[in-house]
């Protein structure tokens, strides 16, 4: 069995590095770790376009549509695009051509953790007729809503965000030696509670966008997510506005309050057994891990 991964953004978000790992995690859980995986994405399109104005750095705008990509070169039986991908952003994007390219070869898409972005009829009409146009083997959602608006259109189960398949691969907890806590807000401005807060260690998730001027003696920025996984696996507590630091958090039991904004937060409220206690968040590991296990037997139920 052959499966090209299609990668997340990771270095403009490491939130989608978590998703990925977590998704590679599930596809071999649902595949069997005897199968063989290749990655490929479309980030040469994003970084083109917004590279520094050195000529040796950038193409210049307007020649992005005549990038070659790895679709044109590659192909195998099932292509895997995880994430928040149920837009018409998506639908307009390199990655969906690329995908288009592949599924034209013969491979057949499966989306892992699917989400949306505005959840309205414009929205949900496009990606449906996507799917009638390409016929995914199956999908799983990241929210209960995108669940309701697909179900009858495409084989589908009712999921979570891929994220909460890392702690799978990469289970960092039981390492502290000093009591510290995270506090990451990177959507909008950090409330004036956390300014004097000691022993605390801010995350940047989106490292491609960081500057000078927003350095802080207690930041911390990686290109490698598995730093930032062992940030949240070993915290005391975290206070975030950002999803997949609370997906994370809650994955590896670390207390969470999230700061809701946009549409995102859906994605943890698809947990079956979400406490919610004075703000603060946590999934009872044994819900969580039936869970995961029951939506494993779902989609083998459709691909085996």
């Amino acid at each position: 069995m052959k499966i090209l991964y299609f990668n997340n953004c990771w270095f403009t978000n490491v939130g989608e590095a978590f998703i990925d790992i977590g998704g590679m995690e599930l596809v071999k859980k649902i595949f069997g770790y005897q199968c063989r995986i290749a990655c490929l994405s479309a980030m040469t399109d994003y970084y083109v376009r917004n590279a520094p104005a050195k000529k040796w750095l950038s193409l210049g705008g307007g020649q992005t549509s005549t990038l070659k990509h790895m679709s044109d070169y590659l192909s195998a039986d099932y292509v895997v695009i995880p994430g928040m991908v149920g837009t018409k952003e998506y639908l307009n994007s390199p990655a969906r051509r690329m995908v288009d390219t592949l599924v034209k070869k013969g491979c057949k898409a499966i989306f892992l953790g699917l989400g949306g972005i505005d959840y309205d009829k414009d929205e949900i009409e496009a990606i449906s007729a996507y799917f009638k146009q390409i016929k995914p083997a199956f999908i799983t959602t990241r929210d209960n809503d995108v669940y309701g608006y697909y179900k009858d259109i495409v084989p589908c189960i009712r999921g979570l965000d891929c994220a909460f398949w890392v702690i799978d691969a990469f289970d960092p907890k039981g390492f502290v030696n000093k009591s510290y806590n995270v506090v990451t807000f990177n959507r909008m401005t950090e409330p004036v509670e956390f300014k004097d807060m000691h022993n605390v260690i801010r995350p940047w998730h989106m490292q491609y966008a960081f500057r000078k001027e927003m350095g802080d003696p207690s930041v911390m920025i990686s290109d490698t997510p598995y730093d930032y996984l062992t940030l949240y696996a070993n915290a005391d507590k975290v206070y975030t506005d950002l999803v997949h630091a609370t997906i994370t958090s809650l994955m590896y039991g670390t207390p969470v309050k999230f700061y809701k904004n946009g549409t995102r937060w859906r994605a943890f409220e698809a947990l079956d057994d979400l406490k919610s206690e004075d703000g603060w968040l946590s999934v009872d590991k044994t819900s969580l891990e039936s869970q995961k296990e029951k939506i494993i037997r779902e989609i083998k139920a459709i691909v085996m």
